[in-house]
């Protein structure tokens, strides 16, 4: 690169590496090769995240604390969505291992318990049940309890297997390509849209799999929220294995540029057991560690900081 290059890539203050700059303006990164997952353009601004982060399975466990801390972000120019620089991960997922998550099951279950019931007048009774991005399973056990018929599929093979052993329906892969080819009254991806790299393919494919009248129900952070705006760079949901970042306006584009339009949104409330919250507030408050230790396991809270959504999405040509 010549000199007058240099000084343009000075001004830009921006490096991005393994891409072509087309265009060097200050505050304004123009790729060919990167582009938007949501809109297709490719002019961003970097707005955080960490260079040279070494990447491996422990770092995108269900569980990990290391909040703050993701790859390198960047904000579409033209519609706002904000997306790490990253090849498809789904290996760090099929490789890693949860025991944390495995045993903090109880507060998961009832965050599930909670989640079918704001959705159940969306599902018919008896109704098919597919969920992407099972984990062990947890949320189909409670799908059962409830009548449904219940499936999941989970590319981490350790996850699958532990739900496999408790007698669930899980398939150890990916959607599409290793979902049984039916039809089902509602699926569900629950904080799992944001862990995939340039998702829209894949969302393009759920109609095949939906049934007339079907609903897809996702949760995912907001990162338009008061909660993420106040805190900044050390928002918890900053994390290595979320790679992609929405609120409703980027999240409605995407959907809508898959076929279904918005039918409901809502924050999403979930729930902790008073420990994982100590522990998880030492990442903010290290002093308090002496005192992280008194709180109970078996205390559950709800909590809702109002910075993570539940949608209801059905196809467009639904009525």
């Amino acid at each position: 690169m010549n000199t007058r290059q240099d000084a343009r890539r000075n001004d830009c203050n921006e490096i991005c590496d393994g891409f072509t700059y087309l265009t060097f303006q200050k505050g304004l990164i123009k790729m060919s090769e990167m582009k938007c997952w949501v809109c297709g353009k490719n002019a961003f601004s970097r707005v955080g995240g960490t260079d040279e982060l070494s990447l491996q399975p422990d770092r995108f466990k269900i569980t990990d604390a290391n909040y703050s801390i993701s790859l390198p972000r960047y904000k579409c120019h033209n519609c706002g969505f904000i997306q790490c620089d990253t090849a498809d991960v789904t290996k760090f997922y099929e490789e890693l291992e949860d025991e944390e998550y495995i045993s903090s099951g109880n507060q998961r279950t009832l965050q599930f318990k909670k989640l079918l019931k704001n959705v159940k007048h969306y599902i018919p009774a008896n109704g098919k049940i597919l969920d992407i991005g099972a984990g062990s399973g947890l949320f189909l056990r409670e799908a059962e309890n409830l009548g449904y018929s219940a499936i999941g599929i989970e590319p981490s093979l350790f996850l699958a297997n532990a739900g496999k052993e408790d007698g669930l329906n899980i398939i150890q892969g990916t959607f599409p390509e290793n979902c049984p080819c039916e039809k089902y009254d509602a699926i569900f991806l629950t904080d799992v849209i944001e862990h995939i790299a340039d998702p829209l393919p894949m969302l393009k494919s759920i109609p095949n799999f939906l049934a007339t009248g079907g609903k897809v129900i996702v949760t995912t952070p907001d990162v338009s929220s008061i909660m993420a705006r106040v805190m900044g760079r050390k928002w918890w949901h900053y994390r290595i294995a979320h790679i992609g970042y929405y609120n409703r306006h980027t999240l409605e584009m995407i959907m809508d540029s898959a076929g279904m339009r918005l039918v409901k949104v809502k924050y999403a409330k979930w729930y902790f057991s008073s420990r994982y919250i100590a522990e998880r507030l030492l990442k903010y408050l290290p002093f308090a560690k002496p005192l992280s230790k008194l709180a109970p396991k078996k205390l559950m809270i709800p909590l809702n900081l109002f910075d993570s959504q539940l949608f209801v999405f059905k196809m467009k040509d639904n009525i």
